[in-house]
């Protein structure tokens, strides 16, 4: 699985316009590989947005009870994570190729 860049972009100016991100045989298990490692990077930057949130809300608002906004937040967080991976599977089937990314 290979991700291309424009060629204009700082990213392919500093490292290529290609990038190897998987490489072996089987179509489908290359997809799921894929799938997981975005999964996983959704989920560790939504705990890190949360992180960050946690310690703005507790250093502003410490006699406020923030607890309750923290734990708002780590809730929105964690819906965008699946709300986004059903929208980034419907626009991965739909715009592969525009992306430049192929199996």
């Amino acid at each position: 699985m290979i991700e291309r860049f424009r060629g204009e972009s700082m990213y392919a100016t500093a490292n290529g316009n290609a990038e190897i991100l998987l490489q072996g045989s089987d179509a489908r298990q290359l997809r799921e590989d894929f799938n997981a490692n975005a999964q996983r990077t959704l989920e560790f930057m939504a705990s890190n947005l949360v992180a960050k949130a946690q310690k703005v809300v507790w250093e502003q608002f410490p006699d406020d009870m923030p607890g309750r906004i923290v734990a708002a937040i780590s809730e929105r967080c964690r819906q965008a994570v699946a709300n986004e991976e059903t929208i980034s599977q419907d626009y991965s089937q739909t715009h592969s190729v525009s992306r430049g990314m192929r199996i």
